[in-house]
């Protein structure tokens, strides 16, 4: 058994988070893809119902964006 070294743990650490990160973007994308339609179809009333709707999901997809930007620019 050889054990991991503090930076093969942090770096194990980084490449989860921005994971889970990426994970939730994923399974949040149907928002996204909802907004782009409306928007598409001259909508926008709709897209603003969805912001609405979703605000919270949307606001945790920003984060999680800035996270991965972040994890990623060290």
């Amino acid at each position: 058994y050889i054990p991991y070294t503090k930076q093969e743990i942090k770096a194990q650490e980084k490449t989860k988070q921005i994971a889970e990160c990426k994970k939730y973007l994923e399974y949040t994308d149907y928002i996204v893809l909802k907004m782009g339609e409306c928007l598409a179809d001259g909508n926008t009333e709709a897209v603003t119902a969805i912001k609405t709707k979703y605000a919270e999901q949307l606001a945790k997809r920003k984060e999680a964006r800035e996270k991965i930007n972040e994890l990623e620019a060290k």
